[in-house]
């Protein structure tokens, strides 16, 4: 299926862009991605910059400046952000446009960055592209490289913790822990939540995840960064309502060394919490 083609009866883009998460779930690839491009008229990215630069089809590359707009969450900016290297390695030069707490994680690998905002001019560039169209542009079929974040381990060994997303999500009363849980992983181990750590940006929370030895976090961004640095990450999953990137709740194909963890029934965290609590008090007594 080329780029911009559909199956026939997907009229709607929401029908076209839901179409597509169901097909990368189940690792169709093929189909996926240029379905995933919906998302744009399905209202589920607004990308779209203000320039007279083309957007990147697939062209050469060798010599040319391309912008990566970042779109969607801050999990969605990691977890596409792997890439990035393939895209380079055609020959690109990248400056990677995004919000402010993303820029040091980039420039931290060696990219050049700019804030992506609506009243900040567009860099100078032969091509702009959206994050999550790079699989489909660099005719990604399976999943690649997790680890990309190879920063350096820390000394500090611990457990980190974070039981809430952002509570904006449209998913969030699905997926963060309510209050008795969340009291109960905390006690767990450290809040990696930027208002009790008082990190500035997502550089700063991957200095302290470097510090630790395990991550347990609901399905949020930071849950991403941990994984795509390689931590040993457990990732808390809700019944209904899953990303299409946790596949069936078991394993993920885009972090393989990621342990998912998922409810048994909507709305019942209280088993999660349960295990979680007996296998750390467990590594604690080895």
């Amino acid at each position: 299926m080329t780029d911009g083609q559909h199956p026939p009866g997907l009229d709607s883009a929401r029908a076209r862009y839901s179409a597509g998460l169901q097909a990368l779930r189940l690792g169709r690839f093929e189909e996926g991605w240029p379905l995933h491009e919906a998302r744009y008229d399905a209202g589920v990215a607004i990308v779209r910059p203000t320039t007279a630069a083309p957007e990147w089809m697939g062209e050469d590359l060798d010599g040319k400046t391309v912008a990566v707009c970042t779109e969607q969450g801050f999990g969605d900016h990691l977890m596409f952000g792997r890439f990035l290297g393939p895209l380079r390695s055609r020959g690109a030069d990248i400056v990677v446009l995004c919000h402010p707490k993303m820029a040091r994680i980039f420039e931290r690998i060696g990219y050049r960055t700019r804030i992506f905002a609506a009243e900040r001019p567009f860099p100078p560039c032969d091509y702009w592209v959206a994050i999550g169209s790079l699989p489909l542009r660099l005719g990604v079929l399976a999943p690649t490289e997790a680890v990309y974040l190879p920063f350096a381990r820390g000394r500090g060994g611990g457990v980190g913790v974070v039981p809430t997303g952002n509570p904006a999500h449209p998913n969030d009363a699905q997926r963060s822990l309510p209050d008795g849980e969340a009291g109960r992983l905390l006690r767990l181990g450290r809040d990696l939540r930027p208002e009790s750590t008082g990190c500035y940006d997502f550089s700063d929370t991957a200095d302290v995840i470097a510090d630790l030895d395990l991550i347990v976090s609901v399905d949020t961004s930071v849950a991403h960064l941990a994984a795509s640095m390689g931590k040993p990450t457990w990732i808390l999953l809700p019944f209904n309502g899953m990303d299409w990137r946790w596949a069936d709740g078991v394993a993920s194909p885009w972090y393989p060394k990621a342990r998912l963890l998922r409810q048994t029934k909507p709305g019942e965290w209280s088993k999660v919490i349960d295990q979680v609590e007996a296998e750390i008090t467990g590594l604690a007594t080895r």
